[in-house]
């Protein structure tokens, strides 16, 4: 049985799947309001043999690691004992905070403006968070950027992509939920050559861009007739050209009514010529990314949210230089013990 989530379709085993489904449908961990509900918190994904598994954190290459090693069955925390190896990437926070933005922002919709809903977007969030973010967000990212730490300190965390990566990993009282081996998003393409390495299967060791969207392009090799793959190239035009036509549509809406990319979309469209979501989510990254913020104002608002994230980071960053699962790389509970 298949599951939509996030960019790839995973595949459940049956007893996962029944409290994963019931997860999602509740929309919450618990009463306590902990975690954010758009991610199925308490699992891990594994491959098909259940040899190799890995802890997925939003905005942490969790689908470009997945995808590259085919993770791609939804297990328990409590399963994580019959896996060989399980592992987790964690990524630096003022990185990752950064990153989210332009993430959530494509993706969010409000349920009581029926409106906002498009195929894309599925990250729904209350409609005080909607319409405080629609009022606040301007084109410049500095203001961009203080939106949103406005908001994540009044609502607090709306979205998993910039939900602590502690949330992940560790319950409400600070327990372990789950003790995977943990290295820095920069040391991913390392860690799955040795992967890779340790299984003889060198001919993967050859990675594109850290971006498992990219990596879609390399379907068209495997096309072994001409005529099929232009009946595919047609089909895929279609498709493209409909996508487009939602876009045209959220469009008009984003810019003829109250929405947090209402701002940027005008913006947008007095320096570009050609008009395209990748482009102006891509440019809205971009922006952030060069943007000098006030490191006092930046600094005070991740100590006071992510003060946990950093610490973890920092110790996991400092004890994965040289890779050896046996030697370098430290699961959870020891690097909390640093």
């Amino acid at each position: 049985m298949y599951l939509k989530y996030d960019i790839i379709i995973t595949i459940l085993d049956d007893v996962a799947l029944k409290d994963m489904y019931q997860h999602l449908l509740t929309n919450k961990i618990g009463n306590d309001g902990y975690r954010t509900f758009n991610h199925p918190h308490g699992y891990f994904v594994t491959n098909y043999l259940e040899t190799l598994g890995f802890v997925r954190i939003s905005k942490c290459g969790s689908s470009t690691f997945s995808h590259r090693h085919e993770l791609n069955k939804w297990k328990k925390f409590s399963d994580a004992k019959n896996i060989s190896l399980t592992l987790c990437c964690l990524r630096d926070p003022y990185s990752r905070i950064i990153s989210s933005i332009p993430e959530t922002l494509n993706r969010l919709y409000c349920e009581e403006i029926p409106e906002s809903k498009f195929d894309w977007t599925n990250l729904k969030i209350s409609k005080d968070v909607y319409v405080f973010l629609s009022k606040k967000i301007k084109a410049d990212p500095k203001s961009l950027l203080y939106c949103f730490q406005e908001a994540i300190n009044h609502f607090g965390f709306f979205d998993a992509c910039h939900e602590p990566m502690t949330n992940f990993l560790f319950s409400k009282n600070g327990d372990i939920e789950i003790n995977p081996y943990m290295f820095t998003l920069n040391k991913m393409d390392k860690i799955s050559r040795l992967i890779f390495s340790m299984s003889n299967d060198l001919q993967k060791t050859k990675f594109n861009k850290i971006n498992v969207r990219d990596q879609n392009i390399q379907q068209k090799e495997f096309y072994s007739f001409k005529r099929y793959a232009h009946y595919l190239q047609i089909k895929m035009i279609k498709k493209r050209f409909l996508i487009y036509k939602e876009f045209l549509k959220f469009k008009k809406f984003a810019l003829n009514n109250q929405h947090p990319l209402s701002e940027i979309i005008k913006n947008y469209e007095r320096s570009e010529k050609l008009f395209s979501k990748k482009k102006l989510l891509l440019k809205t990254y971009s922006l952030l990314k060069e943007n000098k913020i006030s490191p006092s104002h930046m600094n005070e608002f991740m100590k006071k949210n992510y003060k946990s994230d950093i610490n973890i980071y920092k110790s996991t960053s400092e004890n994965c230089e040289n890779l050896s699962i046996d030697k370098s790389l430290l699961n959870l509970k020891k690097l909390t013990e640093i």
